[in-house]
């Protein structure tokens, strides 16, 4: 992810606009983004993302468990839920990747 991307990661989070670690998984129902480390372990990414697949949530692979977590404050995170929409818009817009139609 980029830097910028991750500075914003990091607002969003004292603004209380994200879910982290393990309550993301049942934070899918309710959110705008899914964000899984590229390096997360498969069991959890195949979890989160058959879960969002079911409520058609988007699901973004990106960073590192270390960068995500370093740009949040912990060691590691593995995910994280974006939850208000105008929020995923702008991480999406960041990383330069384009809503699928109807989404967002």
């Amino acid at each position: 992810m980029k830097e910028e991307t991750l500075r914003f990661l990091g607002l969003l989070r004292k603004g209380g606009n994200l879910i982290i670690g393990k309550a993301v998984e049942s934070a899918v129902p309710k959110s705008s983004l899914i964000v899984i480390a590229s390096d997360a372990g498969e069991a959890v990414a195949k979890a989160i993302s058959d879960k969002a697949a079911h409520y058609h949530k988007r699901v973004y692979v990106a960073s590192t468990k270390t960068q995500l977590g370093e740009a949040l404050g912990y060691p590691e995170l593995s995910a994280i839920a974006i939850l208000h929409p105008k929020a995923a818009k702008k991480v999406l817009a960041l990383e330069e990747i384009a809503p699928q139609k109807g989404e967002l």
